[in-house]
Formats: C-alpha cells, sequence, structure tokens
C-alpha cells in the first residue's frame, strides 16, 4: 500500500516537472526573435503618442526608436533588397526623434541623426509584418528627416498601429536599426 502510494507520488512529480519542462522551453510572445505571425506591439496602447510638433503626449512606449539587436525571419525579409545581413552586430549609433504627430493623420515625420554618414532605408508594416511603403536613400548622410504620406495610400487603416523599421548602413555594414510604431488617427 505504501509503494502504490509513493509511485502515484512520484509520478505527480514527473508529470508535473515535465509540463514546467515542456511550457518553458517555449518561446515567449515577447522574444524579439519569435517568428509569430502577428507583431507584438509593446505594452500600453503600442505606439508613442506625440503632438505634430513632437512632444510627448502620453506614456511612451520604451521599445520604441531604439536599437533592436536581433530581427526576426519576417523582419529580416523586409530589408532582403539590401543584400546585406541586417542581423550582424550594428557598429553605431543613432539619435531617433520618433514619429510625429502620432497618432497620424494625413502624414508622419520621421527625424535622426547619426555621427557618421549612413545611408538609410525606411519600411512601414502591417501587423502581419506586409510592407506598406518604404522610403531609402543612395547617398550617406549625417542625418535627416522623412515624411510618409499616409492619406494616399488605402493600405492604411483607420484606428490601426504599424510598425516603422529603420535600417542606417555603410555599404554591406549595419550602422543602426530599429522600430517604432505609430497608430493611424481614428
Amino acid at each position: 500500500m505504501k509503494a502504490l502510494f509513493f509511485g502515484r507520488i512520484s509520478l505527480f512529480f514527473c508529470l508535473l516537472s515535465g509540463f514546467a519542462l515542456a511550457s518553458s522551453c517555449s518561446k515567449k510572445e515577447s522574444d524579439p526573435v519569435a517568428s509569430d505571425s502577428v507583431m507584438d506591439f509593446g505594452p500600453g496602447v503600442g505606439y508613442s503618442p506625440r503632438d505634430a510638433s513632437n512632444r510627448a503626449i502620453g506614456t511612451q512606449d520604451p521599445t520604441d526608436w531604439t536599437l533592436d539587436n536581433q530581427w526576426n525571419a519576417k523582419e529580416a525579409e523586409l530589408f532582403k533588397s539590401l543584400a546585406l545581413n541586417v542581423n550582424d552586430r550594428p557598429i553605431g549609433t543613432a539619435s531617433m526623434s520618433g514619429a510625429y504627430p502620432n497618432p497620424a493623420t494625413a502624414s508622419v515625420r520621421l527625424s535622426w541623426s547619426t555621427p557618421e554618414a549612413a545611408q538609410h532605408d525606411f519600411v512601414i508594416a502591417d501587423q502581419s509584418y506586409q510592407a506598406i511603403i518604404g522610403n531609402s536613400s543612395s547617398t550617406p548622410s549625417f542625418g535627416g528627416s522623412s515624411t510618409f504620406n499616409l492619406s494616399q495610400n488605402s493600405a492604411f487603416k483607420r484606428g490601426q498601429v504599424y510598425r516603422v523599421y529603420y535600417i542606417f548602413h555603410n555599404g554591406k555594414t549595419v550602422y543602426y536599426k530599429g522600430h517604432g510604431d505609430i497608430k493611424i488617427a481614428e
């Protein structure tokens, strides 16, 4: 009787341990290298609200407009035309001012600066990693701004959040890369 009791207890703990091990091995949704089919826009509202003068007007998303070390396969695919490894270790820095206004109505503006001249590429993608519009430079610069006209593209839906990916590079060398999220005003 005692052996049967301890056998059942042992079986119970083995099953419990196996379940705990299996669940700890799965990728979490917040893992930046996970290959989920729908992106996670981060905490809170999922974007950093800013007015038309680029002043913060609410809680800012700490994952926006910062360095991304690794991109998942779907993110890397957005920049396949660059013929460089977007997951190479970035060697520089950049200052991103964020997107403004955010939420955006007709257009959204991005401004940046880099201590070294670099080419830039931007892609705005939907939550399924489908590129909607992009912008790139063939001439290296120390900074600048880009304005995306959102009102002339029917792919942008009111009230939806989209991701802006950016990469600064010198030839095949990744200088800096990251993302930020924008919302289309309702």
